[in-house]
Parts: C-alpha cells; sequence; structure tokens
C-alpha cells in the first residue's frame, strides 16, 4: 500500500495550490475553482461485423431506388390530396339523389359479403358483381363502357394465355406439303395454301 499524505494548501493567482506526498515524492497540484481537469480518454471504435458490413453494403446498393421511391411516394400524396380535395368539393354539391344511389350500391355489397360466406373467391366476386349491378342500374351508359372494356381486357387476357399454354409449331419435313388457312374477308370464306 502506498503512503500518500495531504500535505499544504496555498493560494497562487487565485486558484489553490496543493501539495501532495506520496511515498518519498511531493506532487504539486493546482486545482482549477472553475473547471474539472482534462482528462486522457482516448475513443475507440468497436470493429464492424460482417453483418454490418453487409447490412451497409445494401443500403449502398439500394440507394438509388429508395430515392426514387420517395420521390414516387411523394408524387402520389400530392395526387391524393389533390383527389381528396375534388371529392370533397364533389361531396358538398352532390348531384340530385347521390346519397340514396350510394346506399343502394354499397347495400349491394355488403349483402354480396353475407352471401359468399366460404370460399376466398366468393368474398371477391359475389361483392363486386352486386356493385356491378348495382352501379349498371343506376348508370346504365357507363355500364356498357366498363362492360366492352372489361370484355376487351379479359379477351386479351384469354388470347395471352392461350398462345403461353400453345405447343409450339413443329418445323416441317423435307416432302411435306404447306398448311391451309382459313381467312373471313366480308363474310366470304376463302382456303389459301401456303407453300
Amino acid at each position: 500500500m502506498i503512503d500518500c499524505h495531504f500535505w499544504y494548501i496555498q493560494y497562487v493567482n487565485w486558484e489553490p495550490e496543493v501539495l501532495i506526498k506520496v511515498g518519498n515524492i511531493f506532487h504539486n497540484y493546482v486545482l482549477s475553482l472553475y473547471s474539472s481537469p482534462a482528462r486522457e480518454t482516448k475513443y475507440v471504435e468497436n470493429p464492424k461485423t460482417e453483418l454490418e458490413e453487409g447490412v451497409s453494403r445494401l443500403r449502398h446498393v439500394m440507394e438509388p431506388y429508395t430515392a426514387w421511391c420517395q420521390v414516387q411516394w411523394f408524387v402520389l400524396q400530392l395526387l391524393m390530396l389533390q383527389g381528396g380535395k375534388s371529392g370533397y368539393e364533389f361531396l358538398q354539391k352532390p348531384p340530385a339523389g347521390f346519397y340514396p344511389r350510394l346506399g343502394v350500391i354499397s347495400f349491394a355489397g355488403i349483402i354480396g359479403l353475407f352471401l359468399a360466406r366460404g370460399s376466398k373467391i366468393k368474398k371477391l366476386v359475389y361483392p363486386a358483381a352486386l356493385m356491378g349491378m348495382g352501379t349498371s342500374m343506376y348508370y346504365p351508359q357507363q355500364a356498357v363502357v366498363a362492360g366492352t372494356q372489361l370484355y376487351d381486357w379479359s379477351l386479351q387476357g384469354y388470347i395471352a394465355v392461350e398462345a403461353l399454354w400453345k405447343d409450339t409449331p413443329k418445323k416441317k419435313k423435307s416432302g411435306e406439303k404447306g398448311n391451309v388457312k382459313i381467312f373471313q374477308k366480308d363474310k366470304q370464306t376463302s382456303l389459301v395454301k401456303n407453300s
């Protein structure tokens, strides 16, 4: 154990000075009344693990995509705000009979949910179909336009699926004749041979 003794305090330039005897050696310390003595500490950063480095690389790679998503989200918020304002203005002065029509269409959707017990597909199809019927009852011209667009989209989807599932055409053998194709022009059918 080291023998430590407090020796004396004297004031030099209004700051106390302490003489301390540690063992056989005297140490002179100037104590400041207004500040604490400077610590000699050093900050050492922990080394990065593989997981932290991987996450850092992923963040740097994904940075352009996240910036693009942030811009798109901002644009979407502006569009939603604009749509919300126009919807609010529409609901302030609705056309005559709007709320009863909205009630019938909504009630048809609720009935569709009630009838669609069990299957998840029924829960999607029944409410949409009943709401579509209710809407077409009140807005027949728009229903015709929407129906033709829906028919066109379904036909394009059917053609695309059929093209995917259809077998690829086989190559002709050397002695085989060409296929016969049927073309229809102005309700007249003609046969054309490929050679």
